[in-house]
């Protein structure tokens, strides 16, 4: 112990004699005329080289936006979630148009919490609140209007129905996002938005790669920008400083435009650049492996699993498990429902968009089986829109050909899909009707 202290207390003694040493030969340079000379003509350097570069800069952004127009930021990185909307913001989906892959952006607005919905109000003495949770489906991509996005068709249909309570459905999607960041932002808005139930969206074609991709992993069959995109957003959100400069880089035209011009955007060229930096704990970016076909959206279809879907599904399967749990606790009632993709629902695109070596070995509505299994083990209560859409018949109508997103139509099927079945129980309890089956923790969590 005497060592130590001895150790400890000449240390101390001698960085305070560095420190003194410096600062007396600092002032004694400071009074030396040509070091005055010398440091004025290299801060005037430095200070022209600074103006220099912001006029530049000044001037390339300007030629950018004259150019390619201004940029359309869409989410910002957050270490609870991976990524986000920005707050009370605007932010754009980029719809595809046409069989090139022609892109328009097409804006929304967000409030407060970065959710694609209104203001959130105080919760009223009597209001019953639906909180609806998934990707890019639930939060209405490619549907301009938010008065035609599920969660919205939903409230109308649940207020028509039931008397004597109100009932509002808060917006809660974020695209591209999995189960794990879904609970989340659960848990980071949960007091906020006092739900009474939350509705989960699972859409396995995204769901099962999106949550491989915070281990490094992908599917062999997979979205490969949306990989790199995903892992890049993961090590920019703990970086330091990344959260400042995806804001200002999004933007930035001329940042933007250098970004595509190299082939990355700018949330990948700042983890890579980052990653080359002793001491701010990035690690490189995992490589990209060629996909094994474009058709990635049907590899939960596929009859024989390998080992990567099975860990996807049981890493998902945990994911769901924690938001349930986390709903029990704070007394919160839970469904869930699984979307299906739109080669699933449409048998006609089944067989004339999906070449026959990808259709051998697959089995039609395969995806939506996987996310209904996985809701059954776990003992939450949910619809069945894939068989509900059979039993209307043909389901092409319901998505965008190109897209693969639901139309308004489509969003529409949905909300009758929910309401159908919350009415069955808890909205039929809430009206003061005689009750169906209730979804786990419904029942506690509409008497708190």
């Amino acid at each position: 112990m005497r060592t130590v202290l001895k150790q400890g207390r000449y240390n101390i003694r001698s960085h305070f004699w560095s420190v003194m040493v410096f600062l007396v030969v600092g002032m004694r340079m400071v009074r030396n005329k040509y070091f005055r000379k010398c440091f004025r003509a290299v801060a005037g350097t430095a200070l022209g080289f600074l103006f220099a570069l912001l006029v530049a800069g000044a001037i390339l952004e300007l030629g950018a936006r004259l150019r390619f127009g201004r940029p359309f930021p869409d989410i910002l990185p957050d270490r609870e979630t991976l990524f986000r909307y920005p707050e009370n913001g605007v932010a754009y989906y980029w719809f595809t148009e046409d069989e090139h892959g022609t892109k328009r952006p097409m804006p929304f607005y967000t409030n407060a919490l970065g959710l694609r919905d209104d203001p959130i109000l105080p919760k009223g003495p009597e209001e019953f609140r639906v909180l609806m949770l998934g990707d890019s489906f639930t939060a209405g991509m490619g549907i301009e209007q938010l008065d035609e996005t599920i969660p919205r068709q939903l409230q109308r249909l649940l207020r028509a129905r039931v008397q004597g309570r109100p009932v509002t459905v808060i917006n809660g999607g974020l695209g591209n996002s999995a189960p794990y960041q879904q609970l989340a932002l659960l848990r980071k808005i949960a007091k906020e938005t006092a739900p009474d139930l939350v509705v989960l969206q699972l859409y396995p074609s995204n769901d099962l790669s999106d949550t491989l991709s915070r281990m490094d992993l992908h599917l062999e069959a997979y979205n490969a920008k949306n990989f790199i995109r995903r892992v890049s957003f993961a090590r920019v959100a703990r970086a330091p400083g990344g959260h400042c400069y995806m804001r200002a880089a999004t933007r930035s035209a001329a940042w933007c435009v250098l970004a595509n011009a190299i082939g990355t955007d700018p949330a990948e060229f700042y983890a890579r650049f980052m990653s080359h930096i002793p001491g701010t704990g990035v690690s490189p970016l995992p490589p990209v492996n060629p996909t094994a076909h474009l058709f990635w959206a049907v590899e939960p279809n596929l009859v024989e699993w390998y080992p990567l879907l099975q860990l996807a599904l049981e890493t998902m399967q945990a994911d769901v498990a924690n938001l349930k749990q986390f709903c029990a606790d704070q007394h919160i009632g839970l469904i869930a429902y699984t979307i299906p993709c739109v080669y699933s629902a449409d048998p006609q695109r089944w067989e004339t968009d999906l070449p026959e070596e990808i259709r051998r070995n697959r089995v039609r509505g395969k995806d939506t089986a996987v996310g209904d299994a996985l809701l059954e083990r776990l003992g939450i209560e949910h619809p069945r829109l894939y068989e509900a859409m059979q039993q209307r018949g043909p389901c092409g109508d319901l998505y965008y050909w190109y897209d693969m997103h639901l139309n308004r139509e489509g969003a529409r099927f949905v909300a009758e899909t929910l309401a159908d079945f919350l009415t069955a129980g808890l909205m039929r309890e809430l009206s003061g009707t005689e009750t169906g089956p209730l979804p786990p923790g419904a029942r506690s969590a509409s008497r708190k």
